[in-house]
Parts: C-alpha cells; structure tokens; sequence
C-alpha cells in the first residue's frame, strides 16, 4: 500500500463500500419507491474504461427514464422469476446463493452457507449485516453487504493512521472474494439474462460481474503479489484499471 496515500486510499475503500452497498440492496428483494429514486438521482458516469461497466450505465439510464409508475410492478415481477423461479418451468431461476452454484445437488443451505455465517461471526459482523428478509448467509446481496461492511472498516482504519489494521482487513477482503464470491457469483451473473424479461436485472448483474472483477484486482494490487495465483482467474485486465474503475464508481 505503499504507493498510495493514505488519505486516498481511504477515500477508495469509501467508494468501494458505496458500490457494494447499492448492489446488495439491487438483489436482496423487490426494488422500492426509495431505491428507484435514488438511482434516478445518481449520475451514471461514461468512459470509465470499462466496456461492460459503462453498458450496464447505459441500459440501466434508459430503463430508469421509464414511467414511475410502471416501474415498480414490472420489476416485483421480473424479480420473483428471475431470483425466485415464479412463472418459469420447473420453477428455475438465477437463485442467488452460493451454496446452490457450489453444493453438488445445487441445494440451498450446505456448506457455503456455513462457511460465510462462520466467518461473518468471526468478523464480528453477523449482526449487522442487515437481514430483513432471513435469507440464507450465502445469498449474494449478504456476501456484497459483508465486503461492504469491511471496505468501511478498512476505511476506518486508514484514516485512523493503522495500516496494519487495514492491511489484515483487506487480506480478509481478498480472501473472502476469491474463497466466497468469485467461485460462484460470474457465473450467475451469466445466468440472470437468461431469465429476466426487463434490462433491469441484468444490468446490474453485468454491473456487478465487471465490479467484481475489477475489484478482485485492486485487493490483489493492495494485498499484494503474494495474492495474484490465488485469483489467476478472476479475468481481470490490470490492476491499474481496477483501481481506475473504482474510483468512477464514487461518481455513480
């Protein structure tokens, strides 16, 4: 970390946490009057250096500029068939838990789910990741929201002049994304088109595979090099542009 000030970095982990946040709450149920209108406050920036990213912008603004009214049912209902199987045959659906991409039978509540909930209470943080709707511990929106939750720890850190504190916060972060997300979350994100009726979803699912990646980058830059063969394959092109990616996400 050494080659990034202090004060920056801080203002990094600021925006990483901002971006993790509103791609949980994109996923942990039905969009409501308040999420849509602070989407439609946001500024979605162009040419962050990502072509995935700056798509996912793109059809997120069009569909945005939609009727408000039509768009809250519209979107219940894509959201119930494309995480929750309702209307679709045999009821499949990008369901969006781990322990369904990772368990032999693609059954919910195995072995992911036991993992994540142990390392939550390891970080002391089962209690505040907010879990309204008691969804398993592996469901996707819980595992950004963990990130999330230590992004800002780190942030804390940094500006309280610790750097070993961040340091060992990232390596948890970096560790957690390579052993708990990236094993499954890209390829569900490949799978939400596949169900979705409106650009919506998709969108932020493309949205959320391009961060991902970039993001698995920038920890591996910051942790580092020791990190890189443990994440070889996250697909990431640079950890420059990672880190470049990240910082437009704070315009958003």
């Amino acid at each position: 970390m050494e080659n990034i000030a202090l004060e920056e970095l801080a203002q990094l982990m600021g925006t990483r946490a901002h971006m993790y946040n509103m791609l949980s709450r994109a996923f942990v149920a039905e969009a409501d009057d308040e999420f849509i209108r602070q989407l439609r406050s946001m500024h979605f920036p162009q040419g962050t250096g990502s072509a995935a990213t700056d798509s996912a912008y793109r059809q997120l603004y069009a569909y945005l500029r939609r009727p408000a009214e039509s768009i809250i049912d519209d979107l219940a209902v894509d959201y119930a068939r494309t995480f929750l199987g309702v209307g679709t045959m045999e009821s499949r659906a990008a369901f969006p838990f781990e322990s369904v991409y990772t368990s032999e039978k693609g059954l919910l509540m195995q072995e992911a789910r036991d993992e994540v909930l142990a390392i939550y209470r390891a970080e002391g943080l089962e209690q505040t990741l907010n879990n309204p709707y008691n969804e398993g511990e592996d469901h996707l929106a819980l595992e950004l929201l963990f990130l999330c939750a230590l992004a800002k720890r780190s942030q804390e850190a940094l500006e309280a002049g610790d750097e070993a504190a961040a340091e060992a916060c990232l390596l948890t972060q970096g560790n957690f994304m390579h052993d708990h997300v990236l094993n499954w979350a890209l390829e569900w994100a490949a799978d939400v088109p596949k169900y979705a009726q409106l650009p919506f979803y998709p969108a932020f699912a493309q949205l959320t595979e391009a961060f991902l990646r970039e993001d698995a980058a920038l920890l591996r830059e910051l942790v580092g090099a020791e990190e890189d063969d443990r994440a070889a394959d996250d697909g990431a092109d640079t950890t420059n542009e990672a880190a470049q990616e990240t910082r437009h996400a704070k315009e958003a």
